[in-house]
Order: C-alpha cells, then structure tokens, then sequence
C-alpha cells in the first residue's frame, strides 16, 4: 500500500525543500502550498495546521503526519507489528526512491518508525487535541467586514474537534469582541471565548494580584479613542486626571483622544499625545499599554495603535507594561482557558513581531498569515495572494520572528 501517487511528490518535494533548510527554526515552501489544496477534500486543515505531540524535529512532524494518514486508512492487520512495521518502511521507501530525499532523511525513518509503533503500542494512535487561537484582526477580518472564506474555514475547523480561542490585541473587553465577531457574520458557539489585551488589562488593574500592578496608584493620564468609542474604566476604581503632576501612571487604551474625568474623550493629534508623554518620562512615570499593536488593518488601511505610544514612551526611557502579545502572558491565558499544554496549540496572525514573537515565547507552533497587516512588505496586492519565500524568510529575519508555517489567508 502506498499513497496517492501525486499527493506523495508534492509533500516529497516540500520535505526535499526542509531538508535543504535543515536547522531553521520555521519553514514553508509553494510545494506545501499545492500539496494543501492538493488533499483539502481528504485530510482537515487541522492536520495540515498542527504540530503533532512528542516530536521535536520539524521535518519528522511533516513525514509523520503523511505515514498517520497512511496507517490509519490501512485495512490490514495492525495487532501484528511487523506487519506495522513494513507498513511505514514502505511509504519511507517509496518517497525515497521516487524523490531522491536526502541522505539526513535516514534518520527519519527511524525517528518516525520508533514513535508511530509507540504510540500504536500505547493506544494513543490519532489521538490528539489541539487548541486553534487565532488572531481577529488581519486574519478573520478587516475590521469592517470577513476576509473570504474565514467564517466557512471556522465552521469546518470547528468539526474536527479543535478548541478555537480568539487571541486579540485590542483595547476592548472580550464581552465586545465576540459582539463584534457576531455582527460580522461570525458564529461566536464555535469559540471557548476571546482573551484581549484590554481584558488582560482590566483584569490586572482590578484584581492587583500582581506585585507590579499593586503598587500602581489610583489616579492615571487615560489615552483613548474618540472615533473609535472611549474605553470605559468602570469598576476599576481609577480617577481619571488631566495633569501630569496628579498622575500615578499612563494607561494606553488609544490613539485620538485623551480621557477625562467625566468618562468623556477630548481628542487629540497623535503628537499632541506624544508631547504629553514627554511631561510623564521628565516624570518618571510608568505606562500600561492595554493594545501593543503598533498599528492594525481597516479595511485594507492601517491605523496607527497604542503600542506605537508604548515604543515611544520607552524610547524617551519610560517604563512600559505591555498587556498583550507579544508577551506570553496572553498565549498562557489563551491555554488555560482551553484546558491544553502548549503542545497542543498553534497561533494564526498576521504580524510577525507581534503574533508570531509571541508564539515563539510561549513555545507554541504558528501559522503566519501573509495578506494581512504586513502585505504591503511582501508585495502582495490582492487577497489570497501567494508571498514569495526569499521575502517571507527576510522579513522573518528581519523582525526575529519564525512561523511553522505560512498561509495567504485564513481560508479551508
């Protein structure tokens, strides 16, 4: 028994490519790519997506997923272990001799052989969890309306039994995010809930658990929005000021506006803020940033966010809490509210310094999607359009940032 002829060459060819990258940390290469639209109709997005358990090798995760398939689509007898055995040195055979794989890819077999006869041994066979947190914003939609087929990529994702949390640097609590979600054609049951980093932030400021966060004053400079709708502080028990003399601390919802006493918006230019910022670090003041993006997609524009003012604020020496990714802190929230190790989890977004460095701290496999806030660096145009490797591996380099894998848009 061997695998579909044409299915085989593709994922052979793109195992060849990981070979000759063999020591980078991420990988992806157009083979991949034919070979997902390849078996879309045959093996779910999830077996493409996640980083099966117990293997640290990345080009063993590839082959082994490949030889999964094999076994479990296998009629004969598999309570006979050589039969078991024969059966996964002939798929290794058949890519080796059709492809010419690297002499490195010996080791594979073996690797791969030894776990897949261990897990058959011990039951755990095909059984896996895995908890899908992806981003909203530039993945499943732009902030006015869904990207192109993300909520039919949800529905079926949510069929193969994955545990999606919504991961979101937004300055919002998450009760509104899945309002959002919901009145973007969104079905918010297919989610465990949403972890923000303006939830993150709320809940430290109110519980002030946290050694950091207790010694925090009362009495904060708001930085909101005014358009967008200021951020509600209730429940928190800050006071509000207008001076820097009254102020014990910066809090960073946004960009346009500065808060006031009243619960009201007094918007602001961007520089006026910064001139504000200026009179805290003299100071010494510290900030919570409640959104580290530095900007975001909005309908295919980009908006300048509150992690622009956070990198300012340190960059005049101010000390900077950041409440979201790129930090762990987000992705740990993420998991226990889905019940999973970091094993089980794989990151989807669309900005290499914030989602995919956020992955990589909290050792989590990601999924980079291309069209989204970064587009316009990889030259991309239109939607669904394939990144060019050589500029996905610079700008990869470039912001110290390595994706599992790479994806044009988030769609089945």
């Amino acid at each position: 028994m061997t695998l579909n002829h044409s299915l085989v060459q593709k994922i052979g060819n793109a195992i060849k490519e990981v070979s000759r990258k063999k020591g980078s940390t991420w990988w992806y290469t157009p083979h991949m790519a034919a070979a997902s639209r390849t078996i879309t109709e045959r093996i779910p997005l999830v077996d493409i997506l996640v980083e099966v358990r117990d293997s640290q090798d990345f080009i063993v995760n590839k082959v082994r997923r490949m030889l999964y398939k094999a076994v479990s689509s296998f009629n004969g007898d598999l309570e006979d272990e050589e039969t078991m055995s024969r059966l996964i040195k002939a798929e290794f055979a058949a890519l080796r001799d059709a492809f010419n794989l690297p002499p490195d890819s010996d080791d594979c077999v073996r690797k791969v052989a030894a776990k897949l006869l261990n897990l058959y041994r011990t039951g755990r066979l095909g059984h896996y969890t895995l908890d899908v947190a992806p981003n909203q914003f530039g993945v499943l939609h732009d902030g006015k309306q869904p990207y192109p087929g993300a909520i039919s990529a949800l529905e079926k994702l949510s069929t193969c039994g994955p545990k999606m949390v919504i991961i979101s640097n937004s300055s919002r609590r998450a009760s509104i995010t899945m309002e959002k979600l919901r009145s973007l054609g969104f079905d918010p049951s297919l989610f465990v809930g949403a972890i923000t980093s303006g939830e993150l932030t709320h809940q430290y400021l109110q519980r002030r658990g946290d050694a950091w966060f207790a010694s925090l004053g009362r009495s904060c400079i708001h930085m909101t929005w005014s358009d967008r709708g200021a951020i509600s502080l209730e429940g928190l028990g800050l006071q509000v000021v207008g001076t820097v003399e009254e102020a014990d601390f910066i809090l960073a919802h946004g960009t346009e506006a500065l808060g006031l006493s009243s619960g009201a918006a007094l918007p602001m230019k961007l520089d006026e803020l910064e001139k504000i910022l200026d009179q805290c670090a003299a100071k010494k003041i510290p900030m919570v940033v409640a959104n580290p993006d530095f900007v975001t997609v909005e309908a295919r524009a980009l908006r300048v966010m509150p992690g622009t003012l956070a990198a300012t604020y340190e960059k005049l020496g101010g000390e900077v809490k950041w409440m979201g990714k790129p930090d762990k802190i987000i992705y740990k929230s993420a998991m226990e509210m889905a019940a999973v190790d970091a094993s089980d989890c794989i990151a989807v977004g669309d900005s290499l310094h914030h989602d995919i460095k956020g992955a990589n701290a909290a050792e989590i496999a990601s999924a980079f999607i291309t069209g989204g806030i970064q587009a316009t660096e990889l030259g991309l145009t239109k939607f669904g359009e394939v990144a060019d490797d050589d500029s996905v591996h610079a700008l990869a380099s470039k912001n110290n940032a390595y994706p599992t894998y790479v994806l044009p848009s988030f769609t089945w």
